[in-house]
């Protein structure tokens, strides 16, 4: 059957912004065609691959998205179906999900791993505020607010503790003080000690990393 999951929505945030995150992040990341339509409850979102599955399966089938909101939550369900050539509210009332991957047609679009990156982007873009962020192996150049998970490569702000998407431990702990760092910070923000303290070879003087058991210029064993 369908896939859903619920999810808690700040009070500035309404079910037609994720569902037009959750667009972009189809169109950008899965490039996939989308097309979207606010619904009385919601949003409602159909997706297939750019070239038509027609082509591929003789088939007219699209990965769909329902976003429900009630109060303050929504319901993000992922299932399967027809493509509406004309969408809209009505049509999409009468909607009822197919199990996922029910056919050979679905293929590489509709993977058994897409409802579960789709809860993760709604996860992240939730936590962001709204901003249409991708989560992927990436983060945007001179962005120095959000962090790389090491783990699961999300993309998760700054001073988090843990990594929303798989719980992967997100902060270091300084040598010197012991105080929680941001990954990637060279020195502690509370002493100002270096995050990869060096010490010198005793043979050849070169700086090596205190974890390191040999020297990389000399080989000289490290104590």
């Amino acid at each position: 059957m369908a896939e859903s999951k619920i999810f808690k929505l700040p009070e500035s945030m309404s079910a037609e912004q994720v569902g037009r995150g959750i667009e972009n992040f189809l169109r950008d990341k899965k490039h996939l065609m989308t097309e979207g339509t606010a619904t009385p409850d919601g949003y409602f979102i159909q997706a297939k691959g750019e070239s038509g599955w027609k082509k591929v399966a003789g088939l007219d089938l699209a990965t769909q998205i329902q976003i429900v909101q009630m109060g303050g939550m929504i319901t993000v369900e992922v299932g399967s179906g027809k493509w509406i050539d004309k969408l809209g509210a009505g049509a999409v009332g009468m909607i009822l999900f197919a199990p996922l991957a029910a056919t050979a047609a679905l293929g590489a679009v509709m993977q058994k791993k897409l409802p579960t990156e789709i809860f993760n982007f709604v996860e992240q873009f939730i936590l962001s505020g709204g901003q249409n962020i991708v989560v992927s192996s990436q983060i945007g150049l001179g962005d120095t607010s959000r962090v790389q998970c090491p783990s699961c490569g999300a993309s998760v702000e700054k001073g988090v503790k843990f990594c929303p998407s798989c719980g992967e431990k997100l902060l270091a702990e300084c040598p010197n003080c012991h105080a929680d760092v941001a990954l990637g910070v060279k020195f502690c923000p509370k002493c100002g000690s270096p995050m990869k303290p060096k010490k010198q070879c005793p043979n050849c003087n070169c700086e090596v990393g205190v974890d390191q058991k040999f020297c990389p210029e000399c080989g000289q064993p490290l104590k």
